[in-house]
């Protein structure tokens, strides 16, 4: 388990399924954790909703930084759950294939093109040869 979740003075939350938790608080009996788990349902998929409603009532969290992966984050920009998106382009290209499956920005949710959220840039920078971009969903202002 990674070093962070063994920092007494780092508070860390893993929201996950009740055969989650289990797993994970079995594993940290004998490795002295630092972290708190909560099992929101037992389904393999954990409402978007949920998540933000449980930080918000017993963390006091009115800001989140979502860094799922894509399977996640799809879920939360399907329920309206995305207000503004930081995107890193790196200028490396990896491509993918029939034989190799690599994480795009978003999985298992599809757009039609009515339904589709639409951004506005807010900012550009860039460090060497990467770009940092920063988009707010449009409407918002």
């Amino acid at each position: 388990m990674r070093a962070v979740f063994h920092a007494p003075d780092v508070k860390s939350l893993i929201i996950t399924t009740a055969e989650g938790k289990q797993r994970i608080d079995e594993a940290c009996t004998t490795a002295h954790c630092s972290i708190q788990t909560r099992a929101l349902g037992d389904e393999a998929r954990i409402a978007p909703e949920k998540i933000v409603e449980l930080l918000y009532r017993e963390f006091g969290v009115r800001l989140l930084l979502h860094e799922g992966g894509p399977a996640l984050f799809g879920q939360f920009l399907q329920e309206h759950l995305i207000d503004e998106l930081f995107l890193t382009l790196a200028p490396q290209i990896a491509g993918r294939s029939s034989t190799i499956d690599r994480p795009t920005l978003i999985r298992n949710a599809a757009f039609a093109p009515e339904e589709a959220p639409w951004l506005q840039l807010l900012s550009v920078n860039h460090s060497s040869d990467h770009l940092y971009l920063r988009y707010r969903k449009a409407g918002l202002d």
